[in-house]
């Protein structure tokens, strides 16, 4: 399984971040608890650093199923933290 490059989503706020976790947990079972961590589940591995002075939260998909692209995990984390923006 091929890594993805690194994504960076700007304007994220530390609210965001926690709604985003909660998506993510409820969808997918990954827990993105904390600033950085990694969490596996259902094939995906995903690893983040958030900055929270920076408001900037990067994402690498390091494993995924062979079925979804890098650009469609992304664009989905993407619409779910849009979601997020108060």
């Amino acid at each position: 399984m091929a890594t993805c490059e690194p994504y960076r989503y700007p304007e994220v706020t530390p609210t965001m971040l926690a709604c985003l976790s909660e998506a993510v947990q409820s969808a997918f079972g990954l827990s993105l608890d904390g600033n950085q961590g990694t969490a596996t589940a259902m094939g995906t591995t995903l690893s983040w650093d958030y900055q929270p002075d920076l408001q900037q939260l990067t994402i690498i998909c390091s494993a995924k199923p062979i079925f979804l692209s890098c650009d469609a995990i992304y664009a989905h984390l993407g619409n779910m933290l849009r979601k997020c923006k108060p």
